[in-house]
């Protein structure tokens, strides 16, 4: 509540109800204390629809794209054209200069990308893809003979242009596609690394399985025989 607005009626008003709701009496020091604090902050330029933008809205956010521009966003993310986990021939997108992807290509990979998901919601016909990625991403086709080239601007760019639609959606963390490489490169070898070590511990227990069984059978010592006697039954 701002001070320079609320008259001194609605000051005692809120104070009262602010007793009543810790239930104390109106004369406890602490309620004064934390009624004057409130009191004296300014609410000027404040706007309850204006709320910040943490990681889980923008993770909610994420989570409830249209599958066109969640397929983008991954696209963004990797720095590539995904379509499936297994393909290798990834197109990149240069962070430098724009490039050109035929139209065909652009909605296969949206189609094996959406297969792969279970992406089932998606836009049906090729038209209406370019429709919802239209929203995200300028549309500059260029036509030639028999093929329509689709230029996709610089990475900056693109990420910039969705980030004004699902604000909070950075991609300060994001990886590029050579990064991805040399991650991929590091877990391989960390693995092999695992393996040898795996590999050596199991053939050590083998050989020492195999000298056990190959020692001599040393015979038992001749140990004095302890006579029991049974207690006599009552």
């Amino acid at each position: 509540m701002d001070s320079s607005v609320a008259s001194a009626s609605d000051k005692r008003q809120y104070f009262n109800g602010l007793a009543a709701f810790l239930g104390v009496d109106t004369d406890y020091a602490g309620v004064k204390a934390y009624a004057h604090r409130l009191f004296n902050i300014d609410l000027t330029d404040f706007e309850p629809r204006d709320f910040p933008i943490t990681d889980f809205l923008a993770e909610q956010k994420r989570c409830s794209m249209p599958v066109t521009h969640a397929w983008w966003d991954e696209c963004l993310e990797n720095a590539c054209l995904v379509s499936t986990s297994y393909d290798t021939n990834k197109t990149a997108i240069p962070s430098d200069k724009s490039t050109e992807v035929d139209c065909n290509d652009l909605y296969d990979q949206f189609r094996a990308w959406a297969e792969h998901n279970r992406q089932r919601h998606g836009p049906r016909t090729k038209n209406l893809f370019f429709k919802d990625l239209n929203s995200v991403l300028p549309l500059i086709v260029r036509r030639t003979h028999n093929q329509r080239m689709y230029t996709i601007p610089p990475l900056g760019e693109c990420r910039r242009r969705l980030t004004m639609k699902y604000p909070g959606c950075g991609y300060e963390k994001a990886e590029t596609l050579d990064d991805s490489i040399q991650n991929a490169q590091l877990l391989l070898q960390q693995a092999q690394q695992r393996l040898d070590v795996l590999n050596r511990q199991k053939a050590d227990r083998a050989a020492n399985v195999q000298a056990y069984r190959d020692a001599p059978i040393v015979p038992l010592l001749n140990l004095p025989t302890v006579s029991v006697h049974k207690a006599p039954q009552i």
